[in-house]
């Protein structure tokens, strides 16, 4: 699966995207209808997906034209190039014009990053990079313990619980604790502790490992951008282009490295698998 969303990731690396609205393109000849578009295409800049999540398709949707003022039909975007194409060509004199947003970083490449970082959040969440799993634990009863943790800490489905052979259930015969602020579960409390050298197997436990986790996705957004801001810098150092304390980063900002990797850091603290959590 992909966590984060792409919006999210450019807000997290500094990466600006501006809606421009009136922006002059060439003027009517009664022929052309083929129109280049400010600061898109030939990598100057990139037209930005308005419905841009986990995925991008730049469609006609993203850009509105107008002649005089009044919108007309767009045919075909290329973005690459950096062009738009009408229905028709507007009457010689026309003051043409466009509302669109566009961006230094294009949404393929946000989409890279993000890319890079679901291999890296997996691993996190996951311990490593497979789908979701389904997990059968056995724990033993002395007649007194009540309480036995989970042997994961990102289980956030139960499926079954099972005591000598019969099933138990929730609210009647045991509850669920979570870990504080999560929607993970940590430990299971049976009402009545399993009787002396019985098996209280906790049947089949499915657990999702983080997908729909808030922390997930601001994980792997934190990475995806991350990987954007070093990315770039290490493009300009490669063309010599970098210079210290006198550089605009092309893909972000640099100075927001350091509170990623601070929040990084912190929200692994949560995520990490093998982690004693405390109520507090």
């Amino acid at each position: 699966m992909v966590y984060g969303l792409i919006p999210d990731v450019r807000s997290a690396a500094g990466i600006k995207t501006e809606y421009v609205h009136g922006v002059k393109l060439s003027n009517g000849d009664g022929s052309a209808t083929e129109f280049d578009v400010p600061f898109i295409g030939r990598h100057r800049g990139y037209i930005v997906d308005l419905a841009a999540s986990t995925t991008s398709t730049i469609t006609v949707a993203d850009i509105i034209v107008y002649d005089d003022g009044t919108p007309v039909t767009v045919s075909a975007i290329d973005a690459d190039k950096g062009s738009v194409t009408l229905d028709s060509a507007p009457v010689d004199g026309s003051i043409m014009t466009a509302d669109y947003k566009w961006s230094l970083v294009s949404d393929d490449e946000v989409i890279k990053a993000m890319d890079q970082a679901e291999e890296m959040v997996d691993f996190i969440l996951r311990g490593k990079n497979v789908a979701s799993q389904s997990y059968s634990q056995s724990i033993y009863g002395d007649g007194v313990e009540h309480e036995f943790e989970f042997d994961h800490a990102d289980v956030t489905a139960i499926v079954s619980v099972t005591v000598d052979g019969s099933a138990l259930t929730e609210g009647t015969h045991y509850k669920l604790i979570k870990f504080p602020r999560t929607d993970r579960y940590w430990y299971i409390d049976f009402v009545t502790p399993p009787r002396t050298k019985a098996e209280a197997a906790v049947g089949t436990i499915a657990y999702t490992h983080g997908e729909n986790s808030d922390l997930g996705d601001r994980l792997s957004n934190l990475y995806a951008a991350r990987f954007l801001i070093l990315g770039a810098i290490r493009s300009a150092q490669s063309q010599a282009q970098f210079k210290k304390n006198n550089t605009t980063i092309r893909a972000g900002e640099f100075s927001r490295i350091k509170d990623i990797n601070e929040e990084l850091m912190d929200l692994q603290v949560w995520l990490n698998r093998d982690k004693k959590y405390t109520v507090g």
